[in-house]
């Protein structure tokens, strides 16, 4: 199964400042939290130092930053094993 994410890279070679980009993400477990624009630091920190070793897992790769078009919710995937 694979997820797709869309993510603002800089574009340094002229037009818009930036542009989106299809990612497609592997195959992997996820953690995955809802944030807000008003907690978006606390939740990821808590989940890097708290909430991923708690559970017993280790980051396993950067983590992606997704709005659901559908409602505008923010999430955060986390990869993990």
């Amino acid at each position: 199964m694979l997820s797709v994410c869309l993510c603002s890279v800089p574009d340094f070679y002229g037009g818009e400042m930036f542009k989106w980009v299809k990612w497609v993400m592997p195959a992997r477990k996820y953690l995955v939290t809802e944030v807000q624009p008003g907690n978006y630091g606390k939740i990821f920190e808590y989940a890097i130092k708290s909430l991923i070793p708690e559970l017993g897992l280790k980051l396993a790769g950067a983590v992606c930053d997704f709005t659901e078009p559908a409602t505008g919710q923010n999430k955060l995937f986390f990869p993990v094993v």
